[in-house]
């Protein structure tokens, strides 16, 4: 019913109808990383992924699948292959946000340093053990420092108490890419997002890991929008 051959080192598969969906060997496979296929298209063929995944997850040990649609069904479809969400894409838009901005740029650089690592570990730590990573290194002030070169990073201060930061990009015209926002609080987290929207009234687009719950009530309550995911599958022995 399905067939399967190697290509340029990459597999293809294809039903009986002649459609073909690809998986680019690197390190460890990849679906469709062209996005050829929609998600719509998986959950209206379920047996056919059903197919690829089981025959992939026989050789390998590590898949990905890096869609550029988010579609909730199909989230519940492929985790029950043991499939983790590794990061969220979500776009969240400007909508005439006038809050003062109380952002300011670092001034005790060790202090934003050591308040960042904390914040950047205790997550990443948490996500690493939910895919089971164990590759996993801490964060450390190397890579503070190439951020600092490729972002704007800012602070928020209550009573000279370091209480929030955040880094981020206006690479593009039409949207401002958020990498890291961190608070004390979930309510100081979205008033930092508030400021950065009044500040340069633009759409805000980040990319959260998963185990960055806090974030993704927030952007619920700010009206924005899950656009992309990535899933990773690990064997588990």
């Amino acid at each position: 019913m399905y067939s399967k051959k190697i290509k340029d080192k990459n597999l293809i598969y294809k039903d009986n109808n002649g459609v073909e969906v690809e998986v680019i060997i690197n390190e460890e496979p990849i679906l469709d990383v062209e996005n050829k296929q929609s998600l719509k298209f998986f959950l209206e063929n379920n047996k056919f992924l059903d197919f690829i995944i089981k025959n992939i997850q026989k050789e390998y040990k590590r898949m990905y699948y890096l869609p550029n649609e988010y579609n909730q069904d199909f989230e519940k479809l492929i985790t029950t292959y043991n499939f983790k969400i590794m990061t969220y894409r979500v776009d969240i838009p400007y909508q005439n946000q006038d809050r003062e901005n109380k952002l300011s740029n670092i001034k005790d650089k060790p202090l934003w340093e050591k308040y960042m690592l904390k914040n950047i570990n205790e997550l990443y730590s948490k996500n690493s053990q939910y895919l089971e990573n164990e590759t996993y290194r801490e964060y450390r002030k190397e890579h503070l420092d190439f951020m600092l070169e490729k972002d704007r990073c800012e602070v928020l201060y209550y009573n000279n108490e370091l209480v929030g930061s955040i880094c981020y990009n206006l690479y593009n015209e039409d949207f401002i890419y958020i990498r890291d926002v961190y608070g004390n609080s979930k309510e100081i987290i979205k008033e930092i997002l508030e400021m950065i929207f009044s500040k340069y009234k633009k759409n805000i687009t980040l990319d959260i890991v998963y185990m960055n719950k806090e974030l993704l009530e927030i952007i619920k309550e700010l009206n924005g929008k899950i656009t992309s995911v990535t899933y990773a599958w690990k064997r588990s022995n």
